[in-house]
């Protein structure tokens, strides 16, 4: 929260010396992933991408199907920063077979699912391929209205940072869907963006 990248870094190394002394792969796992994070953060590849290989590693090893997946999609995005799409795409499909094996609409996966969509759509739309681009992006927008849904119950100032955090990947689409001429369709993706809008507006 600070910003102190440095002291974050220094702390997560000590972390992970703990968890390697109690030998609790889970624990090894989750702190290998905040490095990793952190140095993707830094835009330091390289580095990011030694310690998401030694996660994705022991990953294989567990049984929680769910965190290697999750593991995979962090790869799959360090390789979408390098350019290395194929690699990417290996990635994020796995990834993607993995939740659906799972169960891809229960609650405690669904997050993550389309997060996978969204390294997808980010993939095929550096690749060239707008229409795949533009068919992920829409699960994507689909999965981020349904967990708007799920969250009407909450403070509204949650619900707007939840959707303020997502905004980009609806404006995104629009962009995809305008660039192929597709212009009601993008209009409809700008009007779920505007409904929140609109509420708080009636609502005042």
């Amino acid at each position: 929260v600070l910003d102190e990248k440095d002291k974050q870094s220094e702390y997560l190394e000590k972390s992970l010396g703990f968890a390697r002394s109690s030998k609790d792969l889970e624990m090894i796992t989750l702190v290998l992933s905040f490095i990793g994070g952190a140095y993707s953060d830094k835009e330091d590849w390289n580095k990011s991408l030694n310690y998401y290989k030694q996660t994705l590693e022991i990953s294989r090893q567990l049984p929680d199907k769910n965190g290697l997946a999750s593991d995979l999609i962090n790869l799959a995005n360090l390789y979408i920063e390098t350019k290395e799409l194929q690699k990417a795409l290996q990635h994020a499909n796995e990834a993607l077979l993995i939740y659906q094996s799972l169960g891809a609409d229960k609650d405690d996966i669904y997050t993550g699912y389309v997060n996978s969509l969204n390294s997808l759509a980010r993939i095929y739309n550096e690749l060239g391929n707008k229409k795949l681009a533009i068919l992920y992006g829409k699960q994507v927008v689909n999965g981020i209205q349904r967990e708007r849904q799920q969250l009407q119950n909450l403070e509204k100032s949650l619900q707007k940072g939840y959707l303020q955090k997502n905004e980009k990947l609806y404006r995104r689409l629009a962009e995809w869907l305008v660039e192929a001429g597709r212009l009601v369709e993008a209009e409809q993706v700008l009007a779920m963006l505007k409904q929140e809008e609109v509420a708080d507006y009636l609502r005042t």
